[in-house]
């Protein structure tokens, strides 16, 4: 073989061989969980090309040259991509609970960093200046708002729907509702990230939790019984009629046409005679036997199932304003006897 052609053919296959090392190199895979839901969803990049999982199901692909950072709040992931050209930050929002996704841009000096990137419930997005390093910056409808913490910020993490945690070099602070204020006189462990049931974990696997402007140890005790406390079904309900979304006091009639039924009454004690029934309302019968209806997925007494079930139930799982009795139950999508996000995402596809 030609010496000349042999070179050519190896160089080739280097140049081949590299373009392919380069790729896997590009490939990363990492989970993420919602601070708000707890649901985890896996991410994988290969080179831009971004797929998202839950559950081995996928929820998403599409292709995002130079991503960088990635945030995650109530079912919205949000993926940042700098454009060093424009001086602009790309960002793309897809939410998977309403399944629809946004694309924008606005211009900013923004620090390169994977985790100096998040974005909060009201769609403000924060950022860190390239200036210095030491300036949190805030976008309200294309309005920045810079503040100076005096050190360099090492990762913006959004904790909750207004609850920041900013770590830099010095200490960790929180910004929420427009303040700032020092939260821990030394910095987490960088990165840290949100794992689950309001717990952040730094680097080193410590666990904190959040409580207002304050970063607290997680207490040794706080185990996962302690945590599973509001997801456990605790109470039963031996007199109960599994309705369907829906069923009106008509069809329970007819169910029932074999005894007599004195009052239906609503879950707030109101009595009705037509109407839908929903979970919590009670059929009273004439032998004193009381029968509690649940509908599945049904949280709030309405008897449809729609996003103030779900809202509802993400409220329970949050510890905003806890269910009971027949809503509890009624909140066990799945039927294996406790509250999780698996059930969240269910309600979330019954309307």
């Amino acid at each position: 073989m030609n010496k000349k052609l042999a070179s050519f053919l190896l160089l080739t296959v280097i140049f081949i061989s590299a373009i392919f090392s380069t790729q896997a190199a590009d490939s990363i895979t990492f989970t993420i969980t919602d601070p708000k839901t707890d649901i985890c969803y896996d991410v994988e990049n290969n080179d831009g090309y971004i797929s998202v999982k839950h559950n081995s199901t996928i929820l998403c692909t599409t292709f995002i040259k130079n991503a960088d950072a990635y945030s995650l709040y109530d079912g919205v992931l949000t993926i940042y991509a700098v454009d060093n050209l424009n001086n602009s930050l790309m960002i793309y929002s897809f939410d998977f609970l309403n399944d629809t996704t946004d694309t924008f841009a606005f211009c900013c000096d923004a620090y390169l960093s994977k985790y100096c990137f998040t974005i909060n419930e009201k769609g403000n997005i924060y950022f860190v200046s390239n200036e210095d390093t030491k300036h949190l910056c805030e976008s309200t409808e294309g309005e920045v708002k810079k503040i100076d913490l005096k050190a360099q910020i090492s990762q913006l993490l959004c904790v909750d729907g207004d609850c920041i945690i900013v770590i830099t070099s010095q200490c960790t602070y929180i910004y929420r509702n427009s303040t700032v204020k020092k939260a821990l006189d030394y910095p987490l462990s960088f990165p840290a990230k949100y794992t689950e049931c309001g717990v952040i974990t730094d680097a080193s696997g410590k666990e904190y939790t959040i409580d207002g402007f304050a970063i607290k140890d997680k207490l040794p005790d706080a185990t996962e019984a302690e945590c599973s406390e509001y997801t456990q079904i605790t109470e039963t309900h031996s007199d109960t009629y599994i309705a369907e979304s829906g069923t009106t006091v008509s069809k329970i009639k007819k169910a029932f046409a074999d005894l007599k039924i004195n009052e239906v009454r609503k879950a707030d004690g109101k009595i009705i005679n037509s109407g839908r029934v929903g979970t919590g309302t009670t059929l009273h019968l004439s032998s004193g036997q009381i029968i509690t209806v649940i509908i599945c997925g049904e949280v709030t007494g309405e008897g449809n199932i729609n996003s103030r079930d779900l809202t509802a139930v993400l409220n329970h799982l949050s510890r905003k304003e806890l269910l009971s009795g027949s809503f509890l139950t009624a909140a066990d999508a799945d039927n294996d006897g406790e509250i999780t996000t698996k059930d969240a995402l269910i309600i979330s596809l019954m309307y």
